[in-house]
């Protein structure tokens, strides 16, 4: 039953409005409507809860470039939900929605069960939809695992819209693109955690020394207590995986930069076509001639 009553509104509760208004086309009536539903319910789902938008902002922004852990991402997107593609947008979409996020999913794929090509776009807030894309993305990587795996081919970001492009692929290279695309500190964040004390000693030793701290292999380190000079093949090679001599000169080149920079041994390495160019401060004339 439909039942008409008249009420007053100042121009601050219309303003406030606005936004269900706007939702709704115009229509006064179902923009009330919705705010009234919205009100009668929780304002959030059980297992969920309010923030600051600031605190909010700062959380994402931390845990950027970190996945989401298996079991959590299973508590969110019910792992089942795979199955259908349309279904998984039309959840995240509700899910998102209750939690007032402001975004938009649009998820397309050339089959909805078993798809070998899948287009997911996010429409928002930059923030918001970055961690959305790298959630989905997750979801979408990690259930295909055991079937067709797919793989991120590419990731193309405006200032409000986000589109992951997903392709059949293999398992190892499905994994890969989810470290490449979303994943860049999540093995280190993991890695810290798992020693804290450890990379707590590591930092402030560099700090303190404003980086003039060097980090070598032991067995490097061995090679200069026995007045050896030392190469730092070995962390060529466990960089490279494989034997010295079986690296191309390219990508030797890239690698001697990568550990040599990292270690602190120099300040810097610069290539120019096949030589490189070291950089550094120290001041020992035969110690710089080694």
């Amino acid at each position: 039953m439909i039942v008409t009553r008249h009420i007053s509104l100042d121009n601050e509760c219309i303003s406030k409005m606005e936004p269900y208004i706007v939702r709704h086309n115009g229509n006064f009536s179902a923009a009330v409507r919705d705010i009234i539903d919205r009100a009668g319910k929780s304002a959030f789902p059980g297992n969920s809860c309010a923030m600051d938008a600031p605190l909010f902002r700062w959380i994402l922004n931390e845990i950027d470039e970190v996945l989401v852990p298996d079991d959590i991402l299973d508590e969110m997107i019910d792992p089942a939900l795979m199955n259908s593609m349309r279904k998984l947008e039309n959840y995240t979409n509700q899910r998102f929605g209750e939690l007032e996020w402001d975004i938009d999913i649009v998820i397309k794929s050339d089959n909805d069960t078993l798809p070998s090509n899948i287009l997911v776009e996010i429409k928002g807030i930059s923030q918001k939809i970055k961690f959305a894309a790298c959630m989905l993305s997750q979801y979408i990587v990690k259930n295909s695992l055991n079937n067709e795996p797919l793989e991120i081919k590419s990731v193309t970001s405006f200032s409000d819209c986000m589109k992951v492009e997903l392709e059949r692929s293999g398992k190892k290279e499905a994994l890969d693109s989810l470290v490449t695309f979303f994943g860049g500190m999540d093995e280190v964040t993991k890695t810290i955690k798992s020693r804290p004390a450890f990379w707590k000693s590591i930092v402030n030793r560099h700090l303190l020394s404003n980086y003039s701290m060097v980090t070598v292999h032991r067995n490097y380190f061995e090679d200069l207590l026995a007045d050896n000079i030392p190469l730092g093949e070995i962390t060529i090679e466990t960089l490279a995986k494989r034997p010295i001599q079986e690296i191309p000169l390219k990508e030797m080149l890239l690698l001697i930069k990568e550990v040599y920079e990292a270690a602190r041994v120099v300040d810097r390495v610069e290539i120019e076509n096949d030589k490189i160019i070291v950089f550094h401060n120290y001041r020992n004339k035969e110690a710089i001639e080694k």
